[in-house]
């Protein structure tokens, strides 16, 4: 097991080397337009929500609303 001074020594030598995580406003503006569109990928697939959330049931999972519903009042009848 490492020792906390030991931790505290590494998370400074990695800090110093390389400085804080990058901010959105560092990022070039082709960074940037490829990192949206894979995300808008992503979105239009259903694997993520408007918040960029993982979704837990992909929209290609889910069971369209007005099928389920025919086959409930199917079912009824």
């Amino acid at each position: 097991m490492y020792t906390d001074a030991y931790v505290k020594a590494a998370i400074h030598a990695w800090w110093d080397t390389y400085g804080a995580a990058p901010k959105k406003a560092d990022w070039s503006p082709q960074q940037l337009k490829h990192r949206n569109r894979l995300r808008l990928e992503r979105f239009e697939r259903g694997w993520i929500d408007d918040h960029g959330a993982r979704q837990k049931y992909p929209r290609h999972d889910r069971v369209p609303f007005d099928r389920l519903l025919s086959e409930v009042q199917r079912d009824r009848d």
